[in-house]
């Protein structure tokens, strides 16, 4: 099984976030929060389908990461992973996967549509910002990047050590060919500006003396 995932936002046209609150280890609800700072992010797993490349949204809850599952109802119901479980095909079946719908004329705004069949879409509903399964398709989602780094399946992104190597060690190298040239640059301007009015100066004594 193929896929990746990137850490996001998942914002809506009220200019809301979803996110995950869990009264009890079994009991979540997947609500649209009115609020300044965004919501811890998401994983938005990207998978590749028979249908192409599928979305699933992975919620972390301590240590634990649940996901959005679509049912033939209006509820939404969660399948919780826990540390370390491995992903596989048979973890990610059609009732786990979204893929992009309809897309709103302006703006980056879509609607979220189920693999499963019958076709269902995720939808906020009205006064009470929770999120529902229904029949209807509305762009009013947009997934926000948080990293445009993905991380693919058995990979893992570099350690802080490492990084700051890699980064500081060629900035230093550029930086100091930069001064180099710089202060080349500099003398060769001053020689110049010197050796112009010595010139100028030695053709009016000659002019002079004749």
């Amino acid at each position: 099984m193929t896929f990746y995932f990137k850490w996001a936002y998942l914002s809506t046209t009220d200019q809301k976030y979803l996110s995950l609150q869990s009264k009890t280890s079994k009991n979540h609800q997947l609500v649209a929060t009115n609020t300044q700072d965004p919501t811890p992010p998401v994983k938005v797993y990207h998978i590749k389908h028979e249908v192409g490349e599928c979305l699933a949204f992975g919620f972390e809850v301590k240590r634990k990461q649940v996901f959005p599952v679509v049912t033939p109802d209006e509820e939404v119901t969660f399948k919780v992973l826990e540390q370390g479980e491995p992903i596989t095909k048979g973890t990610f079946d059609e009732t786990f996967l979204f893929k992009q719908g309809e897309k709103k004329i302006f703006g980056d705004y879509l609607s979220l549509e189920s693999v499963a069949i019958p076709k269902r879409y995720l939808c906020v509903k009205k006064r009470e910002f929770n999120m529902i399964i229904t029949e209807e398709q509305t762009p009013e989602f947009k997934i926000c990047y948080s990293d445009e780094k993905k991380v693919e399946e058995g990979q893992f992104l570099c350690g802080p050590a490492k990084i700051q190597e890699n980064e500081t060690i060629p900035f230093r190298k550029i930086s100091s060919r930069r001064r180099k040239l710089k202060r080349r640059c500099s003398c060769y301007e001053g020689l110049v500006a010197l050796r112009k009015p010595l010139r100028y100066y030695n053709r009016k004594t000659q002019r002079m003396k004749m």
